[in-house]
């Protein structure tokens, strides 16, 4: 018994501190999804945002650059692999949109927004905003 528990301590230990590990890793790459990225219009949608009037509100769809990595779904059947996808898919938009919600809200609150929808099986939004917004 006397011998077991020095390896029970080293086994803790090391559990612990590899937990704590990806703990850190984890900010990190949270921390690198909200880097701002460059900016990344479709060159016909910047044509019309170039020659429309300040204040004219556009529709447009939004995609955010993290999305899910379906190929880790796995499941015993088509319905189980089927809901590990929607959740996946969900899980990824839960996590990443907060965000942006929060800054159309904003938006919407100084009259600059007139509407958004999150979409989570792309992982983006609806938006219906003023072409300063959607510049931004």
């Amino acid at each position: 018994m006397k011998k077991f528990i020095p390896y029970f301590l080293i086994f803790v230990l090391t559990f612990s501190l590899l937990g704590a590990y990806q703990s850190a890793q984890a900010s990190v790459d949270v921390w690198q999804q909200l880097a701002p990225k460059a900016q990344k219009v479709d060159s016909s949608l910047q044509a019309i945002l170039d020659n429309s009037a300040p204040g004219d509100m556009l529709t447009v769809i939004v995609t955010l650059d993290k999305q899910a990595d379906l190929s880790q779904v796995n499941g015993a059947d088509r319905a189980a692999r089927l809901q590990g996808v929607i959740q996946a898919l969900q899980a990824t938009a839960n996590g990443t949109q907060g965000r942006l919600t929060g800054l159309l809200n904003t938006y919407r609150s100084q009259g600059l927004v007139d509407s958004f929808t999150p979409l989570w099986v792309f992982n983006g939004f609806s938006v219906t905003a003023t072409v300063e917004v959607i510049n931004t």
